[in-house]
């Protein structure tokens, strides 16, 4: 594999003419590929037709209410544990909003795997998955020819009819729509399920705890939270709409920051060379088949296009100049490139932005001796 820290290759690595590598192989999750999973471009880009707007900011909006009930929920666990004395674990709770919300969104209604009792069992199941998962990211060539062995894959490769783990969640989903019987279909939804919890939360986590150790940061976005509420934009008692945090600048900068300086997937994200070759700006070759890749926690930091200070927490670079902020905003590797950008960016930006505005604005905090409470 050939790895790359320079931004401005990642035009070139990521162009819609290369496939995905190997890494992506669907078989822990299942063996019907989701859209993330869908190695060949044409196959994607077909699926990426059919899936993507359903993913639009514009179709998320008219779903508002269900994160807002899942905030409110949320709020209030908060609320019972600071009136009872205790501690609140920020990053666990987190997680089941997400996974309720996300819930929310996709079966458009209160499904009956969000109760207190079933959340944490089916956070479990999607946790399961994660070693086969890694292993197969980490070691495609041996882990995927193994999953194509009818023994090896009843073992390995989850079903609806396995008692726990990740098929748990695939009995859960047949339980909510048993309507939904297209494969693609389902391979969203169990993606989603599965992996919104642990990619958005961190998120969420991520930017509070940048928010609340950094005392100018903190000053900034409490300020500019008091004067939304002021005007009638906000309110604490009720979770904010997504008209008025996008109309918040600082606090979209910390957002930015937060997912620029921590990435929920930090790792290398393989494509695959085609045939012909690929020929490198400096003039070297890149035989066919083999693997490039670049890995967003350290695109993000790219001095040249992230500043000299790329390494420190400022949000304050996302606000100085229009048209480097844009370029930023562009060359952003968090969320992808291009045509396999990540298509739930905006579910991940709405159920983060919506939690830590609302805690932000509805509730104070003291930081716990070891990391935040």
């Amino acid at each position: 594999m050939l790895s790359f820290s320079d931004v401005e290759m990642i035009p070139i690595i990521y162009h819609r003419s290369l496939d995905k590598d190997a890494f992506w192989s669907p078989g822990a999750l299942g063996e019907h590929p989701s859209l993330i999973q869908t190695v060949d471009r044409k196959q994607h880009a077909e699926k990426r037709t059919l899936f993507a707007p359903t993913m639009s900011m514009k179709v998320l909006l008219k779903l508002e209410d269900g994160i807002d009930s899942a905030v409110t929920k949320l709020l209030d666990t908060f609320k019972n544990d600071a009136k009872r004395g205790r501690s609140s674990n920020f990053s666990y709770h987190a997680r089941c909003y997400v996974h309720e919300s996300t819930l929310r969104l996709l079966f458009g209604s209160r499904p009956n795997v969000e109760h207190r009792r079933d959340t944490p069992r089916l956070l479990s199941a999607a946790r399961s998955v994660a070693m086969p998962f890694c292993l197969t990211a980490l070691f495609p060539y041996l882990m995927v020819p193994f999953m194509r062995v009818p023994f090896l894959k009843y073992l390995i490769v989850p079903r609806s009819q396995d008692k726990r783990g990740f098929g748990q969640m695939m009995a859960a989903h047949r339980h909510l729509r048993p309507s939904v019987t297209n494969a693609d279909i389902s391979a969203e939804l169990l993606l989603l399920m599965a992996a919104a919890p642990d990619t958005t939360s961190p998120l969420a986590s991520a930017l509070l705890t940048s928010i609340l150790t950094c005392p100018h940061t903190l000053h900034a976005v409490l300020a500019e939270l008091a004067a939304a509420v002021s005007t009638n934009a906000l309110h604490p008692s009720h979770p904010a709409p997504w008209a008025a945090i996008s109309r918040l600048p600082y606090f979209m900068a910390c957002v930015h920051e937060a997912a620029r300086l921590y990435p929920s997937i930090p790792v290398l994200l393989p494509r695959c060379v085609g045939p012909a070759g690929m020929v490198l700006p400096d003039g070297r070759f890149v035989p066919a088949s083999t693997a490039v890749a670049a890995a967003p926690a350290v695109i993000n930091r790219d001095e040249g296009m992230f500043g000299k200070d790329a390494a420190v927490w400022r949000p304050e670079r996302w606000l100085e100049e229009r048209e480097q902020g844009g370029r930023m905003q562009r060359f952003l590797f968090t969320w992808g490139w291009g045509a396999r950008k990540c298509a739930g960016k905006n579910v991940a930006l709405l159920e983060c932005c919506k939690l830590v505005v609302q805690v932000g604005s509805g509730l104070s905090f003291v930081a716990a001796s070891e990391g935040l409470g």
